[in-house]
């Protein structure tokens, strides 16, 4: 399937800013069992292109678009970032997103305004005025002035909860990933959730059971593990609720098909982390009660027919000249069968060289591999493709 009226040729402003931006060296938070390395001979579980989606979208907010950790943000100013405990510290590098948890205020003053960073309307796809891109909020952060700037100047003279509206939790995190408005983890495990969204699984599994191998064989790539539980009343004697949302990244089986390593990744603000956990050690640990006082229960997105990825594609051409831009910025998305979609309009660029006849694009740039207009993308990051050429 091609991109089709999702293809548009430009050099995206925030993109442009983007390589602007200040960009400090700085490893991304990772957790990993010692047990649960290494993983020679483990091979992870298959995934569908939804799943693909899931989590890089996922990986893309916890670390600012780069799993390694290259890129950052340095705050000015010291704020909130979920609770009264956790702060944005001023100078202190950072490679994960304050993306807001607005939606659980009714103030309008704040970086969000009730929406959280890239969110979408699930059902109409509109996308509102007032929502960042992750390289958008790279230029902001490192601007003064800017909207975000001048928020977290505000953020700073205010208590707790103000700052929260600058900072990050893991319910948005989890809707960000699943591109759903945002819902809290009352929302996700209450029974008032619409269960078109999400569903538990194994669906047999509750507080008085214990999760096992065989649970662990049904999970995918991109399910959220949830808990929550009421926690007590606020000054005006509304309930407070406390909880968690995880998301997992990767399940790798070894040679036999049982599960062996589960990787997952969660906000834990004001920063993601990642963890890699053997699966004795994962279910240990779903199979714990949270400090909430709930217990974890598995949750997954069932209609992922409105997700899509925004990929950059950047064109070598070799010594060649282009036609036009060099950058060609699109949608990953998903037909009726929920396959991703192919290189077919990537490729429909032909570059020119003089004393050269043009035989296509690849992917390897020391290689002779010709993608065709059926070879799926399953690169689901900015990548760069590569003409081919034969002397004439």
């Amino acid at each position: 399937m091609g991109i089709g009226s999702a293809l548009k040729r430009t050099i995206a402003a925030a993109a442009a800013a983007l390589m602007l931006a200040a960009l400090v060296p700085c490893a991304a938070v990772r957790e990993s069992a010692a047990s649960a390395q290494p993983s020679d001979g483990l091979v992870s579980i298959e995934r569908s292109e939804a799943d693909r989606i899931i989590v890089e979208r996922a990986m893309r907010l916890a670390f600012l678009g780069s799993p390694e950790g290259e890129n950052t943000w340095m705050p000015r100013y010291s704020f909130y970032a979920c609770n009264s405990q956790k702060k944005y510290q001023a100078g202190v590098a950072e490679n994960s997103m304050p993306y807001s948890r607005s939606a659980l205020f009714n103030t309008t003053e704040f970086v969000g305004k009730q929406q959280y960073i890239g969110w979408i309307d699930a059902d109409s796809g509109a996308t509102p005025a007032y929502a960042y891109s992750i390289a958008n909020f790279l230029v902001m952060a490192n601007t003064p002035n800017s909207d975000f700037d001048l928020a977290a100047r505000a953020a700073t003279a205010q208590d707790a909860n103000w700052g929260a509206l600058l900072g990050s939790d893991c319910s948005a995190f989890l809707s960000y990933a699943w591109q759903i408005p945002h819902m809290t983890t009352y929302m996700f495990t209450s029974d008032a959730v619409d269960w078109n969204i999400s569903r538990q699984v194994p669906a047999t599994v509750g507080h008085e059971s214990k999760y096992t191998y065989s649970d662990l064989k049904e999970l995918r790539p991109g399910d959220a593990m949830i808990c929550c539980n009421r926690s007590g009343t606020d000054e005006h004697g509304n309930p407070i609720y406390r909880g968690h949302c995880i998301i997992i990244t990767d399940i790798k089986l070894d040679a036999s098909g049982t599960p062996a390593i589960v990787e997952t990744v969660e906000e834990i603000s004001p920063r993601a982390i990642f963890k890699s956990r053997t699966a004795d050690e994962f279910l240990s640990y779903a199979n714990k009660l949270h400090s909430s006082g709930a217990y974890y229960k598995f949750y997954r997105l069932v209609s992922k027919r409105h997700l899509k990825l925004e990929i950059e594609i950047t064109y070598d051409a070799a010594g060649g000249v282009m036609p036009g831009d060099e950058r060609l910025a699109f949608a990953f998305v998903l037909d009726a069968e929920g396959r991703g979609t192919t290189y077919a309009d990537v490729i429909s660029v032909a570059p020119s060289r003089e004393g050269y006849t043009f035989l296509g694009w690849g992917l390897d740039p020391a290689g002779d591999d010709l993608i065709s207009e059926n070879t799926p993308i399953t690169l689901l990051r900015d990548h760069v493709i590569y003409a081919r050429w034969r002397a004439e």
